[in-house]
């Protein structure tokens, strides 16, 4: 099925758990191929794919159920491009593993994630509640000016991993497993705890309340402000900036965060 526009079902406000009517609700049969192109996609309840859903990039799911119990399930590998939770119901995450290619973005409501890897392309943005379930956020896009926002809700594990990748941490954030850098560069003014280890050979440069840096090559004081080099060979500055210190063309006065030169 190839639909010419968008694509909503109903938003269902009854919680699912023993409820037997379907709205809402889409499903994806084995023999199936549901192809959205770039158009977005509405879900006001299950999704369910045991056949083919296919999208272009910068194609937009999002769910919208405003009650608790709905669930992402299906015997294929759920992998969307960008997605949405903005219903302020309860979405469950069954499936091992998933895959978003870009964005991931928890605008309202509660995502309970599987206890496996979740991997996201781009940012990951929570502004409702996120319940890790034992597993591993997995952050991986290829390209900078990525955001990294917890909401207040902790991380078991999160992993960075990609060379070219850069994410600014927008939050306090907690990971009450191992934090992996394993390439790519972590920024911010923002406080980070990680309760187990932390390893890898990517970069973090974190100048919130208390300083957190990790695996950079080179870092230089001023009398005002400090400059670094990652190992991805990123150079970045933060501090007194109205001299031009932080070498981006700007004159800002404090500089709390790590800026890109």
């Amino acid at each position: 099925f190839t639909p010419g526009g968008p694509v909503s079902t109903d938003i269902s406000t009854v919680e699912d758990i023993g409820d037997t009517i379907s709205d809402g609700d889409l499903t994806i049969q084995s023999s199936a191929t549901l192809s959205m192109g770039a158009y977005p996609l509405t879900i006001g309840g299950n999704y369910n794919n045991s056949g083919t859903f296919s999208k272009s990039a910068g194609q937009l799911t999002t769910f919208t159920a405003q009650a608790l119990g709905f669930s992402i399930s299906g015997s294929r590998t759920v992998n969307f491009e960008h997605l949405t939770f903005d219903g302020g119901g309860e979405q469950s995450s069954l499936p091992a593993s998933y895959t978003v290619n870009n964005n991931l973005t928890i605008a309202s409501g509660t995502l309970i994630s599987s206890s496996g890897t979740l991997t996201v392309g781009g940012s990951f943005v929570n502004r409702g509640a996120f319940t890790h379930r034992s597993g591993t956020v997995l952050m991986n896009a290829g390209s900078t000016n990525k955001l990294f926002a917890s909401g207040g809700s902790a991380l078991n594990n999160l992993t960075f991993n990609n060379a070219s990748g850069e994410w600014s941490l927008e939050d306090d954030t907690t990971v009450n497993g191992n934090l992996t850098m394993t390439a790519g560069s972590l920024i911010g003014s923002a406080n980070l705890t990680a309760a187990g280890n932390v390893t890898g050979d990517g970069s973090i440069a974190l100048t919130g309340n208390s300083t957190y840096l990790y695996g950079l090559k080179d870092i230089s004081l001023g009398q005002y402000h400090t400059c670094a080099v990652s190992n991805a060979g990123g150079v970045y500055c933060w501090g007194r900036g109205d001299g031009g210190q932080m070498g981006n063309n700007t004159t800002t006065l404090n500089n709390s965060s790590p800026v890109r030169v």
